[in-house]
Parts: C-alpha cells; sequence; structure tokens
C-alpha cells in the first residue's frame, strides 16, 4: 500500500518507508509525524492506517493536528479547506451499513479526556463560528414510511460504582454545581437576559436559578421556581 503525505510549508514529499515511519525525500528536513502503522486483517483484508506521534516517556505527549489548507488572500471571498473525518461508506442497497467515525478524548489512569468542539475565534467585528451538529439526511427518492432522517443524540457519561451518572450541561461560563444530580439537564444561569418577540419559536432560559419561555408574542413565562 502505498501511503505519502505533502509538507506544504517546504514543499518536500513525505513518502512511507519499510520500517513503517513516515520520512521526508529532502534531505535534512523532519517529517511532522514520527510514526505512521499500517496493518492489515487477513480474510478478507482491511487495511487500517493510524497516525500517531511517538510515545514520550518522560513528559506530554506530542499533538496530532488535522486542518484544512489556509486560504492567505488579502480580499476577495475566499474560504479556506474543509478537515472532513468520515466513517466508510458501505454501498449495498440491501445490506450496507456506513462505519462510524470516533472521536474520543484519551484513556486516562486518573481522569480521562475530555474532547472539545469549538467554532473558531473571529478577531473581525462579525460572529465568531458555529458548532452544528446535525443527524443524516436520508436521501432515498422513493416514498416510504422508513425513510427517517438520523437523530443527534447526547449521552451522559455512566457512573462508575458508587457514583452517579453525568448531566447534559448547558452553562455559559461556570462549571455545573457538583449536586446538579445524575441523568439529568442542567440549565446554567444566562449572561443577559433575551428581549425581544423571536420569531418562528422562543427561547429557552434560566436567570436566577428559575427557568423561563420568551414566546413569540415577547412575554416571558416562568416554567419553574418558586
Amino acid at each position: 500500500m502505498n501511503v505519502s503525505a505533502r509538507n506544504v510549508a517546504s514543499s518536500s514529499l513525505l513518502a512511507l518507508d519499510s520500517s513503517g515511519s513516515l520520512t521526508s525525500t529532502t534531505s535534512g528536513l523532519s517529517p511532522t509525524f514520527t510514526s505512521i502503522t499500517v496493518s492489515s486483517v487477513a480474510s478478507p483484508t482491511y487495511t487500517a492506517i493510524t497516525v500517531q506521534p511517538t510515545a514520550n516517556a518522560s513528559g506530554n505527549g506530542s499533538a496530532t493536528n488535522i486542518t484544512g489548507g489556509a486560504a492567505t488572500a488579502a480580499s476577495g471571498a475566499v474560504t479556506g479547506g474543509i478537515a472532513t473525518i468520515l466513517g466508510g461508506a458501505a454501498t449495498s442497497s440491501t445490506s450496507g451499513v456506513g462505519g462510524t467515525a470516533v472521536i474520543q478524548g484519551g484513556a486516562g489512569g486518573k481522569q480521562g479526556g475530555s474532547v472539545y468542539v469549538t467554532g473558531a475565534n473571529s478577531p473581525s467585528p462579525i460572529q465568531g463560528g458555529d458548532v452544528s451538529i446535525q443527524g443524516g439526511n436520508n436521501t432515498n427518492p422513493s416514498s416510504n414510511a422508513a425513510n427517517i432522517g438520523g437523530d443527534v443524540l447526547i449521552y451522559p457519561g455512566a457512573g462508575g460504582s458508587g457514583g452517579s451518572a453525568g448531566a447534559v450541561c448547558l452553562i455559559h461560563s461556570v462549571a455545573p454545581p457538583a449536586t446538579r444530580g445524575a441523568g439529568v439537564v442542567f440549565f446554567g444561569n444566562c449572561s443577559v437576559v433575551p428581549a425581544g418577540t423571536p420569531s418562528e419559536g422562543g427561547i429557552l432560559y434560566a436567570t436566577g436559578g428559575d427557568l423561563f419561555w420568551l414566546s413569540s408574542n415577547g412575554v416571558a413565562y416562568k416554567m419553574a421556581g418558586p
């Protein structure tokens, strides 16, 4: 299997050598990634590629970054490249189930690693980047009640022996309280109470520990609290 990557900064080619390491074809350059593992599973043969920096026995592990290409034009409507992580396609119309794409924090002997999904900051006087989570569309053109779009599911983590399950927390800047319960939804107090008349829906928010619903008629209804 041929595996190669291009070092954009130096325009040199990085190639997989016979020992399984990613090396530069240009003399004197060091590749960003120090190891690539290519393994095969027999009957049928599937090939897996793992990109992982070499382990550090005396300090923190190295980062692995997957980024879209930068658009550096000074003017015009330019857009940076998209970085996509996809599960593998299974194209059988009768039995194909697509592969799952997993993003998971690293295992820890004391505490597991977190997963952060963030929109990019904006230095200009415009909105920062959004974070969108969407279930998959069903694109079957034939009318069928089973043509259901994918759900968006958020699962709190299960608790260990003697501990409780986690919570789904919607917070602005503070950490959720330790007394939040288990398997619940926690609303942090909003930093600015919404006003006006939201169109085509309403706004659910907490302030002072109370839960409110601002409806499209501009009235804020207290949903819970003393």
